[in-house]
């Protein structure tokens, strides 16, 4: 179970009949190997209703909330090659106050993240 807290966190349950696009904040995970893809997929939850107006501000808290290992409500590992896609304010009526964090993991465990903002 996800329960709020004072920290960004990344939950996994979601009610079944909700589409993804449907939350204000959500994640997806797409993990590829040989044999199946594997996607995950979540709600985040801030501590606070709306993301700040500002991307490098929100990017930091982001990755500082990735680094830490609760911030998942289920254990997650993170793998070479791994896609996290996170977008925050997805509902909100001003299309710039949309953002979307595409993050490519390098190196796996040593977190060695690219992000790319889109606007």
């Amino acid at each position: 179970m996800c329960k709020l807290t004072n920290n960004i966190k990344f939950c996994t349950c979601i009610d079944d009949n909700i589409a993804i696009e449907e939350l204000n904040h959500y994640w997806v995970l797409n993990r590829y190997n040989k044999y199946k893809n594997f996607d995950a997929i979540g709600e985040v939850r801030l501590p606070f209703d709306k993301a700040e107006s500002n991307y490098i501000e929100n990017g930091i808290k982001i990755l500082n909330a990735l680094s830490i290992k609760e911030s998942f409500d289920k254990q997650i590992s993170f793998k070479e090659k791994d896609r996290l896609q996170i977008v925050l304010n997805n509902n909100s009526e001003n299309s710039d106050e949309v953002m979307n964090l595409n993050i490519h993991l390098d190196h796996g465990l040593k977190l060695m993240m690219k992000i790319r903002f889109t606007f």
